[in-house]
Formats: C-alpha cells, sequence, structure tokens
C-alpha cells in the first residue's frame, strides 16, 4: 500500500488522505476529516463513458453556507486541475473528457 496514503494542506487544513483504486477510478478519503469527506473520480460508465465524474459526500445533510461554499470550491479545483491535463495531445491519446461536478449532498 506505499504511497497510497499522504497528506495535503487545503482549505480546511492539513489532512491525512488515502487513496484507493476502484473500478473505473480513484478514491481519496480524508480519515481525520469530522466530516467523514470521501471522493472519487471515475470514467467510462454510464450515461457518459467517455466523461470523467467527481463524485463527493459528506456524513451530514446540513452544513453552514461558508462551509458549502468550500466544498464547492474544493470541487471546482479539482474540476479545474482534470481539466488541465486533457490537452490537444492527450485527447489525440483518445483520453476521456472531463465532465462537470456533481454535488448531490447540496441539492435541494
Amino acid at each position: 500500500m506505499r504511497d497510497e496514503t499522504g497528506v495535503i494542506f487545503c482549505i480546511w487544513g492539513r489532512f491525512v488522505i488515502h487513496r484507493e483504486k476502484i473500478n473505473g477510478g480513484v478514491r481519496f478519503t480524508m480519515p481525520e476529516c469530522p466530516n467523514a469527506f470521501p471522493w472519487t473520480v471515475t470514467t467510462g460508465f454510464p450515461p457518459a463513458l467517455d466523461k470523467i465524474v467527481v463524485h463527493g459526500t459528506l456524513n451530514r445533510t446540513e452544513h453552514d453556507p461558508d462551509f458549502v461554499e468550500s466544498m464547492e470550491e474544493f470541487f471546482a479545483h479539482w474540476k479545474e486541475g482534470l481539466e488541465s491535463l486533457w490537452t490537444e495531445e492527450a485527447r489525440e491519446r483518445n483520453v476521456p473528457e472531463s465532465a462537470s461536478v456533481r454535488l448531490p449532498m447540496f441539492s435541494g
């Protein structure tokens, strides 16, 4: 499991992060996070087999609006980073396009 655990510094502070390979992508977890925050980056699934989906969940249904905004910013950075990888060269190698970020835990 070497190189599957690391430390990140993000908008909420310093966290240990775990990476796990899963069917169609990768799952990240922050075991010390008070919100039990996991997110996945996957591709190759219906309805958009050629899209990348970033999906995250939290263990609570209600949050402070500032925290919700910080989560949306976190995912926007992930989306931006993934999209920056899909250069013309990557498209020529048939690398999937990135998709919009889904945040169902914030849907009304």
